[in-house]
Formats: C-alpha cells, sequence, structure tokens
C-alpha cells in the first residue's frame, strides 16, 4: 500500500471517480475534518446544516499543517541534526528556526559544515581546506566559528525546505504527498488522504446472483418480468443492443429479442425444437410490435401486414395457439 511521508500505509485506497459521480461532497469534507480532528487530538460534532463551513475545515487544516511541521522540524533537528535546541511549546515554525539559527551560531567551523551537509545546504569549509582523505572529526571544545550570513540563510532555509517536505501536507488543498509502498518513490501528484468512516456495503454478490432459463411472462408486453424476487430475466437495454451491434452478433442478437423475450409461439416453438434435438426454426413476431399496431390503430391509423403477393396477413391467424397446442407441446417435451 502507499505511505505516507512519516511511513504510516494508507488503509484504503479509492477510486476517484467514485466522487464526480455520485456528488457525495460530504465524505470529502469528512476525510479533511477527520485527519484534522485525529493530528490535533479533537472531536468534530456535524449537525445537518450545521457542519463546519469550508473556510473553517482549511483553518483547521492549516492549524494541523502548522502542528505537523512543528514536530517534524523538532524531529529533525534533535535527532538527525544532533542540536540541543530548546523550543517553547506554542513556538511556531518561524520561531523555531529563530531559535535554531541562534544554535548555529555557537558553533565551530568543523561542526558547522557537519550541519550543512545534513541539509545539504552550502559547504562552510572553503575546497583548499577540505581533504578528502582525512577523517571527518568534530571536537567537544572547537571555538565558535563566525561565517557570513549568507551560509547560516542557506543552512536555515534547506532545513526549512527538508521539514516541509518530510511534513508531506498541502493545506491549501488538504492533499498529502505519498510513496510507492514498494519502490519509495514519491507519487507524482498529491493525493486526498484522510479518516472517515468506511462501512461494509450493505449489498453482497452472494445475494445478486441469479439465473433464468424460463420463467414467468407479463400479461400485456409477454416479455420475461424483472427482478430476482420474481425470477425475472435481464434486462437487456439500448447500450447492450449496441455492443452487440459492434460484435456483429446479429444471430445472438435476434434471438434476444425475440425468441428469448416476447415472441409467444417463437419460444414454444424453440422450446420444443431444443428438447427434441430438432433444428430451431426462424423467429415468429414480438408481442411488442403488435401492442404498436394496436397503439397506432387507437391513433386512428390502420396498419397491415403484407405478404410477398400484396395480400393481407392477420397477425392473429400467425401467431395464436390454437385449441390443444398446450397440450400437444407438453406431450411432445414429456409431460402426461
Amino acid at each position: 500500500m502507499p505511505v505516507l511521508q512519516d511511513g504510516t500505509p494508507v488503509d484504503i485506497v479509492l477510486n476517484p471517480l467514485g466522487v464526480p459521480s455520485r456528488m457525495n461532497i460530504g465524505q470529502i469534507l469528512e476525510t479533511h475534518l477527520g485527519y484534522a480532528g485525529q493530528k490535533l487530538g479533537v472531536n468534530y460534532i456535524c449537525p445537518a446544516f450545521e457542519g463546519s463551513t469550508e473556510d473553517e475545515i482549511m483553518q483547521d487544516l492549516a492549524r494541523m499543517a502548522e502542528l505537523t511541521r512543528r514536530n517534524v522540524l523538532q524531529a529533525y533537528v534533535k535527532s538527525e541534526m544532533g542540536l540541543d535546541v530548546d523550543f517553547p511549546k506554542s513556538a511556531s515554525v518561524d520561531e523555531m528556526l529563530a531559535e535554531v539559527e541562534k544554535s548555529l551560531r555557537t558553533l565551530g567551523q568543523t561542526r558547522l559544515e557537519e550541519i550543512s551537509r545534513i541539509a545539504a545546504a552550502e559547504p562552510v569549509m572553503s575546497v583548499t581546506q577540505m581533504d578528502p582523505d582525512a577523517e571527518f572529526v568534530v571536537l567537544d571544545d572547537e571555538p565558535a566559528h563566525k561565517a557570513n550570513d549568507k551560509v547560516y540563510s542557506s543552512i536555515i532555509a534547506n532545513i526549512r525546505d527538508n521539514a516541509w517536505r518530510r511534513s508531506g501536507i498541502e493545506e491549501h488543498s488538504g492533499k498529502s504527498v505519498i510513496r510507492d509502498g514498494l519502490t519509495g518513490d514519491t507519487v507524482p501528484n498529491p493525493i486526498t488522504v484522510g479518516i472517515i468512516y468506511m462501512l461494509k456495503l450493505e449489498h453482497l454478490a452472494e445475494e445478486k446472483v441469479h439465473a433464468r432459463s424460463i420463467g414467468p411472462y407479463s400479461l400485456v408486453t409477454q416479455q420475461p418480468l424483472g427482478g430476482k424476487a420474481q425470477f425475472g430475466g435481464q434486462r437487456f437495454g439500448e447500450m447492450e443492443v449496441w455492443a452487440l451491434e459492434a460484435y456483429g452478433a446479429a444471430a445472438i442478437l435476434q434471438e434476444i429479442l425475440t425468441i428469448k423475450s416476447d415472441d409467444v409461439m417463437g419460444r414454444v416453438k424453440t422450446y420444443e425444437s431444443i428438447v427434441r434435438g430438432d433444428t430451431m426454426l426462424e423467429p415468429g413476431i414480438p408481442e411488442s410490435f403488435k401492442i404498436l399496431v394496436n397503439e397506432l390503430r387507437s391513433l386512428c391509423l390502420k396498419v397491415v401486414v403484407e405478404d410477398a403477393n400484396n395480400r393481407e396477413i392477420n397477425l392473429k391467424d400467425i401467431d395464436e395457439p390454437m385449441p390443444g397446442d398446450d397440450m400437444r407441446l407438453a406431450r411432445s417435451v414429456g409431460f402426461s
């Protein structure tokens, strides 16, 4: 998992597309407030319509960033640089840096050079004073070295930059700098990191699994009912049709829109052919087409179906089951 600058791994990585698609800005505010509350040691109570405003959240993020930088700077100066500096509890980062500069001005030349190397600042000693083969030893009783003010400014500026970078927080955006957990490389863009209540989704895949071969049909449209509770079929919408069209799956698309849907006689004959092992017949006329014809007739529009010889065909004569067809079908598929 990715880690923060202090090595803390994140628990969950979410797809950022889930935020604008749901238009749930509350989870972003909760993430920022939770992070600030954990760092500052405070709790937030946010009733509906009376929660923290954006300006208040940004102020808390600025306080959190200041506190984090204070802690990072204190650990950096005392542990890594070995400077014995006492910082007041209420001191700001700028005041702490001023105390560090005072301490630097009391150091000898060799010790100051060591601090400059740690901070990756400009060298204190000249090239002629340095012996690459000599051992770098700092004497305890080394007298204070009065260097140029530019040297101290360079060291303080680098200490400040290092502390800022190690804190890894951008208070203006509320985002954090994170690293790859395997390689340690810094992720190019800052990421929103925080603390939020993440609950388990109520919907489980186990409850969603559903399959149907034949089942109940709508009385009006003769199409399969919808939903697992009604043992219904899977809805096949426009975009699914476009997908099959793009692949050129004409036969599959024809079956889905006819015998697997509302072609009443077609699905009965197809079921019979499958049981007997015969060749499947051509699909018939879908029930939805008959509904369309009836709706057009309600608008006083006469719609007729003609054969190749321009003779009118009665749709009822084609697909209406004859008396006894159900019993013959039942016997043909093995039911008595």
